[in-house]
């Protein structure tokens, strides 16, 4: 049986250049907008409901309760997450050769 010292060992003298090589590409600009876009659209109205859930409903018989208004501003925050989305998706289309926007 083998230690982790003799492993290490042997990843050391090992030669340079075997294996297959790496080829690394960078992601397409827009990328990190396409996916925290869906993300806050996903949990910004669950995130919603449940601050308001946590607030609670109060006993008189207003109007605009916590629990509205905290599922409101969530669905705003739903909607901010899809419009950072479709500058997401327009950025990596430019990036790709689609059609120029600024014509």
């Amino acid at each position: 049986m083998s230690s982790p010292r003799d492993d290490a060992r042997s990843i050391k003298e090992s030669p340079v250049g075997t294996g297959r090589p790496v080829v690394l590409e960078p992601m397409p600009p827009g990328l990190w907008m396409v996916i925290g876009g869906a993300v806050i659209t996903a949990l910004g109205p669950l995130f919603g409901f449940l601050v308001g859930s946590m607030i609670g409903t109060n006993d008189t018989d207003d109007r605009f309760q916590p629990i509205y208004i905290a599922l409101f501003s969530g669905f705003v925050v739903g909607g901010l997450g899809v419009l950072l989305l479709l500058l997401g998706i327009r950025a990596m289309y430019k990036h790709r050769g689609g059609f120029d926007l600024d014509a």
